[in-house]
């Protein structure tokens, strides 16, 4: 008979396969008589016997037990069970997998408690003692402390008196002959140490701001550091990897015995990928070259690291030449970095030779450079290039590997260093405190790719302009350490368009590509470039997408080395180009693990009311939103009080019932912050069981949601506003184009009418108050495309249609995105993750000033308010274009809007300058966006509706959620434009078309277009020669009489220019003005060339 505990029973007793379950409902007496008197219960042996706590008794052995004992273990496994209960029905009612950490917590905690009652219990109940007997600590005469067990009816010790007791003889006497042998194997050690080491103190003089001591570097040199040479018997034993008995045996023409070979940090930098073949064997890598190549080329360093520890390769050693006594250099007058190197080569060539005679091996240099190499070789006269080793080796494959370094070779300037060395990390650390040093994202310009911005301050949104050979080998989107150049050095942006694709790679056949699957996919291709890549599938690859990684970026190479990866497919194949869009933007878009469906709730799933979530299924709520929406995350009501005033509400759903902190879906959801909107598909950031069911705000379908209610008058002045979440019933899911046709019809007057007009009037004063506050009206280039669903082609083309409803929805999700801000910055002034619009620099304005004056215009941008009334007032009735133009040209000399987390810049910069409010943050899009969960989250625990959690209250920890959204959020708008892009160069194959366009922009090398039908914008280059000018200073195109300026209207030909099979681009060819010869096709179209998107 047994008595165990388990999740699901509190006692089973059973000799057969068959449980029998205590009725917890029975109390007393009776539940022991009904349970221990059972007959049933006589003689039976437990399910699972290798799962029990402890052995089974029998039927005798347990009638002697006294009842209390028994009573105490079995009131302790009820708590026990009852916990796991508690757990259980919380995990169910929330439908999610734990409850809140702090809840877990401390409900582990007192199950770990119960734990140990149960223990006490059930060890007395079997033994008559606890499960843990009292201890007592003694200290004998000599000093020495001993736990022994207390005896019983012990008396109470004095307090704070040690207590004495006089232990037996032998416990001193171990006690003492324990610390005498210790001592004595100190004493041995170090005389051993004295012995086999030498002792070199080597001093570095540092000077520190406020003075101090000189730094003294200690360094021991021994002589029991293995050589890694499998046949060497004292070494062997003690090298992590040992090199072969015949090391390289006959495999060099150059070096006909055996031999081992000693590389050079520079061939390990620049050809890395050689040392992936089988060829190269027995290599020695010295630890001056490990260390400098961890502090220069870490990802090189990673593949070592790889090679001799992950995988314990046995092609590769590394020698201790730092602390070898015969193979330290120490630091001399004179001795540069690089001299002392080199010299650590050649004295570990030298000493290993000496240890290695009589074994018939020799060591071998290998290094890259030809200076080097004859300074090498002066020393030691077995030094060779890796280029002459490789040529030397009797394999065939060798021509894979000379292949592979030429390949490398190609992009190189000959040997002249082009880019500076970078900075060591202690020198990036020592300038980024004094100021001197900034640290900041490199962003690749978009318009040249020779030219970048790093951001060196997000506070003020300031950024340093780099060009040329001063961006120094980084790649959009790395964070880069900059200096300022001296002050006469400084440049500006060149007015040159470079719109280049990625360089046109030469693949070269190869006898084996290498592949990597873990390496670094390269996006962004635009704005990167490439050198030739070697591959034995270059017949294969041919008009194929393909994806390569980088591997690194040699100071004397114009280009970054790399190799192929894997192939997407065809290009032209619409599929194809737009996993190429995916790719080259960053968008995650792999389908949902199994972890995160496994997060989501039955599709059966129905919401149920439990405070504190208010039930408002009563109201008239509808939701309006585009056409085809299916992830509709906010709705809103309007409706007057008994008393006069209004009740407004926005309803947005509550995403963060369904998506707990921490868990699976959670991750995921963060990782791609936002829903990516591409023409023909949609990026999800969540499973479409949440974004398109059970979160989506459906008409006539009860919701979770998080409601914002105000209070206010006629006049939009608020009175009152609540937070809670609800559970709603929308009454309608309306289109823009439904509800303003509701809206202006008279004949209707139902409920969800009298809603829509009681919202549109009150947006429209909302609008009204903002606009005069200095809020932003600016423009974009967005177009729609009528889609064939089936073919997924573009079927036409139509500008976005603005409508007052867009107004009216946009002015209360902007009320709540206020309100809610206010409300969670007041509660967590230090971690609030908020969203700013920084001011713009007057400097900034330059390309609109300059372009409106041409124009006759004066544009005021001393504030956003005197800027709003200026764009207001820009209107031409002969040209109704130019306000819109004007106000794109305004956005384009602004900063993006980007998240951040309250307390990490000074409050003043927390204002978003394009709705002029000093606090905002986005709370209305959960479905789509990553941030508004946040808030959410935010919000919930500031009313007391739900748990924070640790995350939240890491004010680093949000701000790096936001560096990620803001990463992922332009990213996604990035791939919403070129599938604009990719869809005008599908709809455009085979035909061509005349539209009508405007000069945005006057560059030296021809002016940039825009094509308001399409939203495109592209640069007509100009053909040199032809007696056309371009004035830079005026902004304008010359050609006798014929003045083309900024904002002109042109008329253009649009069309598809496939001359190049990888690039196909649209061209824009100049039809009118006519006579501008080398602009206008009429003068020469055989040669008027477009320059792609």
């Amino acid at each position: 008979m047994l008595v165990s505990t388990l999740t699901k029973a509190a006692f089973l007793i059973s000799r057969k396969p068959t449980q029998h379950y205590v009725r917890t409902a029975a109390t007393g007496k009776d539940l022991f008589r009904m349970f221990f008197d059972d007959e049933a219960n006589f003689g039976k042996n437990e399910l699972r016997p290798k799962k029990r706590p402890g052995r089974s008794w029998t039927e005798d052995e347990l009638r002697l037990k006294s009842n209390s004992d028994l009573h105490k273990l079995w009131y302790v496994c009820l708590k026990e069970r009852n916990m796991l209960l508690t757990m259980q029905a919380a995990y169910v009612s929330h439908a999610r997998s734990m409850p809140n950490p702090e809840r877990i917590d401390r409900t582990m905690r007192n199950i770990q408690s119960v734990v140990h009652e149960r223990n006490e219990a059930y060890y007395r109940l079997e033994t008559g003692d606890g499960a843990s007997p009292p201890m007592r600590t003694v200290t004998s005469f000599m000093g020495f402390t001993y736990k022994k067990p207390a005896e019983e009816h012990l008396e109470p010790p004095t307090e704070d008196r040690k207590e004495y007791e006089v232990p037996y003889l032998d416990d001193d006497a171990y006690m003492m002959q324990k610390l005498w042998a210790e001592k004595e194997f100190m004493k041995d050690r170090d005389r051993k140490d004295i012995e086999t080491h030498e002792k070199v103190v080597t001093k570095e003089m540092r000077r520190f701001r406020k003075g101090g001591p000189r730094r003294t570097v200690e360094r021991y040199l021994r002589n029991d550091l293995s050589c890694g040479l499998h046949s060497c018997e004292p070494c062997s034993p003690l090298a992590l990897n040992v090199m072969g008995k015949k090391p390289n045996k006959d495999q060099n023409s150059l070096v006909p015995g055996n031999h081992a070979i000693i590389v050079d940090s520079e061939v390990f930098m620049r050809f890395m990928d050689i040392f992936d073949s089988e060829l190269l064997q027995n290599v020695i890598i010295t630890q001056n070259v490990w260390e400098f190549v961890k502090q220069k080329a870490i990802k090189v360093y990673k593949k070592l690291n790889k090679f001799v520890y992950e995988d314990k390769d046995p092609r590769f050693s590394v020698f201790m030449s730092e602390f070898h006594h015969k193979t330290f250099v120490k630091p001399e007058p004179g001795l540069t970095d690089s001299l002392r190197h080199e010299k650590v080569l050649y004295v570990c060539a030298n000493y290993l030779s000496e240890h290695w005679a009589g074994k018939g091996i020799i060591p071998v240099i290998l290094c890259a450079e030809n200076d080097v190499l004859a300074r090498l070789k002066s020393n030691y006269g077995h030094s060779y290039s890796i280029k002459e080793y490789v040529e030397g080796m009797k394999d065939p494959k060798k021509r894979q590997l000379l292949d592979t370094m030429a390949a490398y070779d190609s992009s190189s300037s000959g040997g002249k260093i082009i880019y500076e060395n970078y900075l060591s990390h202690d020198e990036i650390t020592k300038g980024v405190a004094q100021g001197t040093i900034k640290k900041g994202s490199f962003a690749v310009s978009r318009e040249n790719y020779r030219e970048a911005y790093v951001l060196v301050d997000p506070g003020t949104m300031t950024s340093w302009f780099i060009k040329g050979v001063h961006c120094n080998r980084a790649i959009d989107g790395d964070i880069v350490a900059v200096q300022l150049l001296p002050e006469e050095e400084w440049t500006l942006p060149e007015k040159k368009m470079r719109l280049r694709d990625v360089e046109d790679l030469e693949i070269k056949a190869d006898d084996e590509v290498q592949e990597e699957d873990d390496s670094d996919e390269v996006p962004k291709p635009k704005r990167t470039k490439l050198a030739p890549i070697p591959t034995a599938k270059a017949d294969i690859l041919e008009n194929q997408r393909i994806v390569v990684s980088i591997d690194q970026w040699p100071r004397d190479s114009a280009y970054p080395l790399g190799h192929y990866v894997r192939a997407l497919g065809k290009i032209g194949d619409k599929e194809i180009e737009n996993e190429v869009l995916l790719l080259e933007h960053d968008i995650p878009h792999a389908p949902f693990s199994d972890g995160v469906m496994d997060c989501l709730p039955s599709e059966n799933w129905k919401p149920d009311l439990k405070p504190p979530r208010v039930d408002l299924r009563h109201l008239t709520i509808c939701s309006v939103d585009p056409l085809g929406c299916t992830d509709i995350d906010d709705a809103l009501h309007c409706r007057e009080l008994d008393n006069g005033l209004l009740e407004v509400g926005v309803h947005i759903a509550d995403v963060t019932h369904f998506v707990r902190a921490g868990t699976a879906i959670d991750e995921e959801a963060a990782s791609r912050a936002t829903t990516v909107y591409l023409c023909d598909r949609r990026i999800d950031m969540l499973p479409a069981l949440l974004s398109s069911n059970l979160c989506s705000l459906r008409g006539g379908e009860e919701r979770y949601t998080f409601s914002v209610i105000w209070t206010m008058t006629k006049d939009a002045d608020i009175l009152d506003t609540k937070y809670h979440k609800s559970l709603i019933r929308s009454k309608a899911a309306l289109t823009y184009e439904q509800a303003q046709e509701f809206i202006d019809n008279p004949e209707l007057n139902d409920d969800v009418t009298i809603g829509l007009r009681g919202l549109m009037r009150l947006s429209k004063i909302l609008n009204k108050r903002r606009t005069a506050n200095g809020a932003l009206t600016l423009a974009s280039s967005e177009v729609r495309f009528d889609m064939d669903w089936e073919t997924r082609t573009p079927k036409a083309v139509q500008e976005k249609k603005h409508l007052d409803t867009h107004s009216m929805v946009e002015e209360f999700m902007l009320l709540a995105n206020i309100a809610v801000a206010e409300k969670i910055l007041a509660e967590y002034p230090d971690c609030a993750m908020l969203r700013r619009h920084p001011v713009p620099t007057e400097a900034s304005y330059k390309p609109l000033v300059e372009a409106a004056k041409q124009r006759g215009i004066s544009i005021n941008v001393s504030s956003g308010k005197a800027l709003a009334d200026s764009l207001n007032r820009a209107v031409d009735e002969k040209n109704p274009m130019l306000n819109r133009l004007l106000r794109m040209l305004t956005t384009r000399c602004m900063t993006q809007a980007v998240y951040f987390s309250a307390g990490t810049i000074p409050v003043p910069q927390y204002q978003h300058f394009g709705l002029a409010c000093p606090i905002y943050t986005h709370f209305t899009s959960p479905i789509r966006r990553y941030a508004d969960v946040v808030v959410h989250r935010l919000l919930a625990a500031c009313i007391g509706a739900d748990d924070i959690g640790v995350g939240l209250l890491s004010q680093a920890n949000v701000q790096k959620i936001s560096q990620n959204i803001n990463y992922r959020h332009k990213n996604a708008q990035y791939a919403g434009r070129a599938s604009v892009q990719l869809n005008v160069l599908t709809y455009f194959q085979g035909r061509e078309e005349t539209c009508e366009g405007f000069v945005m922009g006057v560059r030296t090398n021809g002016i940039q277009v825009f094509v308001p039908k399409y939203g495109l914008e592209s640069v007509i280059v100009l053909q040199q020669g032809k007696g056309t000018t371009i004035d830079i200073d005026e902004s304008c195109v010359r050609h006798g009489d014929i003045v083309v300026r900024e904002l002109d209207r042109v008329t253009v030909r649009v069309r598809l220019d496939e001359s190049n099979v990888q690039r196909r681009r649209i061209a824009l060819d100049l039809i009118e003005p006519s006579t501008l010869p080398g602009l206008s096709v009429d003068f020469d179209l055989s040669e008027s060339i477009g320059v792609g998107i």
